[in-house]
């Protein structure tokens, strides 16, 4: 059978979306594009409701070109609304037996499983010279406006040897940046031992952290990547907020001291890192002053990469029942913080020009800083064409726009 996966959500979907591919590569199906495709995997996101009319937007994109019965959903929108789905799917839990989907008679199972969903086994999907590993599936954190721990279940954890075994593979087929993503990476026991292991594999140059909850931020995790230029100076710590009333409501663990207690770890020990976050405004019940906190903490702790995100009131989670701010006060709150994040950006930026800092080749003529992560962050522009996958150091220049030029 031909088939094409298209993937939408976060690198943790892409993760999947290669397992599933060599699963069914492994069972004599083949993977081809969308215009020879007998059959499409849809593999979906459902964090916010956003994200599920983007996952609703493609399949019915897709049913008109293919038609419902050659279209498979699975992913996360798959286990948010698995009772209300009319379409033919398969749960993650059960992508184990991913090629009986072909199969009109295969009856999907509700029992969750909680199992970790691959094995470290994958396809490559994409030729660039860097690859996501998931070391860590679902939370066990209380954070009452997030669906994860209803969709992905409670935390399971991959052993150091079969994460070393597939980044060993990785890095034959090419790939030169390793980047470790689960829903809280902090989570992971072992995240030192693992980076040990994975400091000693020649070809791998780069190896990045995404997704550190600040409670989980300790010393000797910043110490050790202090003595292993190979890690990447760039720490993904989500802090959603800076008030201590709204870090409380949102039911964030640490709460403010954590928020601050982390970004001053990092500034002591590795001064010269980039942290990136993401804030939440329109929080119910953020005041004024909550909101002033929130920006006054970001200028003041010179963050250099912000997401920004309105707050996404979402059935199942508990702030879903709390009181709820007009969405002109968030959309307002909204501008007003992605301008202030986007003037702390240009800051950053500006500050590396004239600098010799490590640069990634991504493509002949692009590439990023070791501060940016891919589809995250910013673009730097090669002014000669680079090797694919190379990483070297050059002095880069601003350009305005948030963009550097080598």
């Amino acid at each position: 059978m031909k088939f094409s996966i298209v993937t939408l959500g976060c690198p943790k979907n892409e993760v999947d979306s290669e397992f599933y591919a060599k699963k069914l590569t492994e069972k004599g199906h083949k993977l081809t594009t969308l215009k020879d495709a007998e059959f499409v995997i849809l593999n979906t996101c459902a964090f916010i409701k956003d994200a599920i009319s983007e996952s609703l937007e493609t399949y019915n994109e897709l049913k008109k070109q293919f038609g419902e019965d050659r279209i498979i959903l699975t992913g996360c929108l798959v286990e948010r609304l698995k009772h209300n789905i009319k379409a033919r799917f398969i749960r993650p839990d059960d992508i184990e037996d991913i090629e009986k989907i072909f199969s009109q008679t295969y009856s999907p199972s509700f029992i969750h499983k909680q199992k970790l969903l691959y094995n470290g086994e994958r396809l490559p999907l994409s030729a660039l010279p860097y690859a996501y590993i998931k070391i860590q599936e679902g939370c066990s954190r209380k954070c009452t406006f997030c669906t994860i721990p209803s969709i992905r279940g409670k935390p399971r954890y991959r052993s150091i040897e079969s994460v070393i075994d597939e980044a060993r593979k990785l890095a034959k087929e090419g790939k030169r940046e390793i980047i470790l993503v689960g829903e809280d990476l902090t989570l992971y026991k072992d995240l030192i031992p693992l980076l040990k292991a994975l400091n000693r594999i020649n070809h791998i140059k780069l190896i990045r952290l995404l997704y550190l909850h600040p409670q989980g931020i300790k010393r000797d995790l910043l110490l050790f990547v202090k003595d292993n230029p190979k890690i990447a100076r760039y720490f993904h710590i989500p802090i959603q907020h800076a008030s201590e009333k709204v870090l409380r409501l949102m039911g964030r663990a640490g709460g403010e001291r954590a928020v601050k207690k982390s970004i001053e770890l990092v500034r002591s020990i590795l001064p010269e890192a980039f942290i990136r976050t993401e804030i939440m405004v329109g929080f119910p019940e953020e005041t004024e002053t909550d909101f002033n906190t929130l920006l006054k903490f970001l200028e003041e702790y010179h963050i250099e990469r912000i997401g920004v995100f309105m707050y996404s009131r979402e059935e199942g989670t508990k702030s879903f029942s709390m009181p709820q701010i007009e969405e002109e006060i968030k959309k307002e709150r909204y501008e007003r913080a992605s301008l202030l994040a986007s003037l702390l950006m240009e800051k950053a930026q500006k500050k590396l020009h004239n600098k010799k800092i490590r640069l990634i080749a991504d493509t002949e003529y692009t590439g990023r800083t070791e501060f940016d992560a891919p589809s995250s962050d910013f673009v730097v522009r090669f002014e000669k064409p680079q090797e694919i996958g190379a990483i070297f150091k050059k002095i880069v220049k601003y350009t305005g726009e948030l963009e550097l030029f080598a």
